[in-house]
């Protein structure tokens, strides 16, 4: 069984291959697009590499793509949209998810953190990580791996 810690050092050795980017940059809060540059087709190479490394299909290219979700007339989300996205995602972080109002706002909720989060939660799934989290604090800095 892998352990938080053995799950968050495998997703950074990754991320930082794939995106090329130090270690250093991969803060919890790093957004995969906006603050690491990626690009869809790095999510798709991202989610290869943890299938062969974990023997489990992880899908990050379809992680908000899959929610089917209702907007309003402004095209803001409903409650009923928010309800949706923590049902399909629970391992998001529900009070985040009210500071994104559109369909498109969502693409920032790719963070380091979450992808964590979300790696973990399928390979628990799979019966391949451990159940008790312990999460690190936001402030956690990642090192070198």
């Amino acid at each position: 069984m892998l352990t938080d810690d053995q799950i968050r050092e495998a997703l950074h050795e990754m991320l930082i291959d794939v995106l090329a980017v130090d270690a250093e940059e991969l803060t919890p809060h790093a957004r995969f697009f906006e603050d690491l540059d990626g690009e869809s087709i790095d999510l798709l190479e991202l989610s290869f590499r943890c299938e062969q490394r974990f023997r489990t299909k992880v899908e990050f290219q379809h992680l908000l793509t899959g929610v089917p979700l209702e907007t309003d007339s402004d095209g803001r989300l409903t409650d009923a949209a928010y309800d949706s996205l923590r049902a399909q995602l629970p391992f998001l972080a529900t009070d985040d998810l009210r500071n994104y109002a559109r369909i498109d706002d969502l693409r920032q909720l790719m963070t380091v953190k979450n992808l964590f989060r979300c790696l973990r939660h399928v390979l628990r799934s799979a019966g391949k990580a451990e159940s008790v989290a312990i999460t690190p604090p936001a402030n956690a800095r990642v090192t070198g791996a």
